[in-house]
């Protein structure tokens, strides 16, 4: 073993030494060639396997710095801080990636690739499934989507490159009650929000006089839809036995209270007596009832038990404001 000793310059003493090992791989001779030049601040020497030395510029593994302050930090948690050293306002399950900090005016990260290749951010849990939800970019047809589930085989939210919105699986939920969509206009007016839509069934009766002594059915059918706050109902009445009430007649069970007056048209019916005069209207009043008339020839009037017998039928249709 043999050691170069470099004296210093200064004349105060000290030197500075190169050994050489106590022997080399196989004992063979080992030759460093320097670089030609000092090289930049912060930088060090490599070889390149051969003997030639060269500077390069610290990194780890692959990683090239640049950088006058700290970018990356792992911290004593093991929490990786991309331009920033400390967690700050970040809830305690979200830490283990953060980019940027609340002194950054602008914080953002970017995902590059090919044209027509794809992008994606990929879910996973510790139970072995590898894909438990998906947020992906596909550059091929310029569609972003989000995927629960994608072994359901279903796109659940797709930005598809016309700008129109497909859910490929599932409907639309608000988490809140009273909510709608806004149609037509770029800002929230109540006027062209839609945030009502419901379809059911209701059960249709009637009355004489309010009375309904002795009445049976043989049919009791009803269905509706309400859009926004406009209702439309149909119904079908068979009677098995009329009843022993008398006075005007009135059908009963709107599904929702008449905010407005709407028309009542009679479309089929059967067994009424002929002293019915055709055709048969009606309204919807302020509550839940329909007010049937028959018409004449100057003015409308009241049906009445003498108007129906034990098997009378009839259907209708009525679409009101509620």
């Amino acid at each position: 073993m043999s050691t170069v000793k470099l004296t210093t310059t200064g004349g105060s003493g000290g030197s500075v030494s190169l050994k050489g090992p106590a022997s080399t791989t196989s004992n063979a001779d080992v030759e460093l060639t320097l670089p030609v030049n000092d090289g930049d601040a912060d930088q060090f020497l490599q070889t390149n396997g051969s003997g030639a030395l060269s500077w390069a510029d610290a990194g780890v593994d692959g990683i090239s710095s640049s950088a006058n302050s700290n970018a990356i930090t792992i911290d004593s948690s093991e929490h990786v801080i991309v331009g920033g050293t400390t967690v700050s306002n970040v809830h305690a399950g979200n830490q283990d990636f953060v980019v940027g900090n609340t002194s950054n005016a602008q914080t953002g990260m970017a995902l590059n690739c090919q044209s027509g290749g794809y992008i994606s951010i990929v879910m996973t849990d510790g139970q072995g499934d590898k894909n438990k939800g998906l947020i992906a970019y596909n550059h091929a047809d310029d569609t972003f989507k989000l995927v629960n589930d994608p072994a359901s085989g279903y796109d659940t939210l797709v930005l598809q490159s016309d700008h129109d919105v497909k859910i490929g699986g599932g409907d639309l939920l608000f988490g809140t009650a009273g909510k709608g969509v806004v149609l037509g206009v770029t800002s929230n007016t109540d006027g062209n929000t839609l945030d009502d839509y419901e379809e059911g069934t209701w059960t249709p009766s009637i009355s004489f006089n309010s009375g309904t002594t002795g009445i049976a059915y043989t049919t009791q059918s009803g269905h509706y839809t309400k859009v926004g706050n406009l209702v439309t109902c149909i119904f079908e009445i068979q009677l098995s036995n009329k009843g022993s009430s008398s006075g005007y007649m009135r059908i009963h069970g709107l599904p929702f209270a008449v905010v407005r007056r709407g028309a009542f048209n009679l479309g089929y019916y059967d067994t009424f007596n002929s002293s019915v005069t055709e055709p048969l209207i009606g309204l919807a009043t302020s509550s839940t009832d329909i007010i049937p008339y028959q018409t004449g020839d100057s003015n409308s009037s009241d049906l009445t038990e003498a108007h129906f017998n034990n098997a009378t039928r009839f259907f209708g249709t009525i679409t009101y404001m509620a």
